[in-house]
């Protein structure tokens, strides 16, 4: 892949005044599904099902948005903490942003997020959470000594952000 390219068309966007008003309307998609979930009081599933249908799907000049759900058991992750294995959520959602010139992909970036909500005037984070949250996942501290980490209960060998990634991929392929 050409850097040139790459960086050529991040100058291009961030010059684009249509651009910055598509990060703008993101973001305020977010923030207002987030703000509609927490007048309603609703539950943290659908909060995540809100935040998620107001992003994905999003598009501006070859820069797409995916969202996806991947709360629950099939985002869990087998790392170390504090020499003892542990299995935690990886996350609630992910959002993968591709960018694309013509049929050349020249960014593909995957966000996890972990959404916590206030339950009784308190915040809260389970600590092993917070250490996989700050610490990894694959090729960062929590998965240097395993290398990969195993996903679900079944102990799959592949990594929730590779099949999130192809997931993307086999989207933007059929957009």
């Amino acid at each position: 892949m050409n850097m040139m390219r790459i960086f050529d068309r991040i100058r291009a966007l961030s010059t684009d005044d249509g651009f910055l008003h598509f990060q703008h309307d993101l973001s305020r998609r977010m923030y207002d599904a987030l703000g509609q979930g927490y007048v309603g009081d609703e539950n943290e599933v659908a909060l995540i099902k809100r935040t998620v249908d107001a992003v994905n799907g999003q598009s501006y000049r070859g820069v797409r948005v995916f969202a996806t759900i991947i709360h629950g058991p099939r985002s869990y992750v087998e790392f170390n903490f504090m020499d003892k294995p542990v299995t935690k959520e990886l996350g609630d959602m992910t959002i993968v942003t591709l960018v694309t010139d013509g049929s050349s992909r020249l960014v593909q970036k995957t966000c996890v997020i972990q959404n916590k909500k206030e339950r009784d005037g308190h915040w809260s984070i389970d600590e092993e959470q917070l250490y996989l949250l700050k610490s990894g996942p694959c090729g960062h501290r929590v998965c240097t000594r395993c290398r990969r980490a195993r996903i679900g209960r079944r102990g799959a060998t592949d990594t929730l952000v590779a099949r999130i990634s192809m997931a993307a991929s086999r989207d933007a392929q059929n957009a």
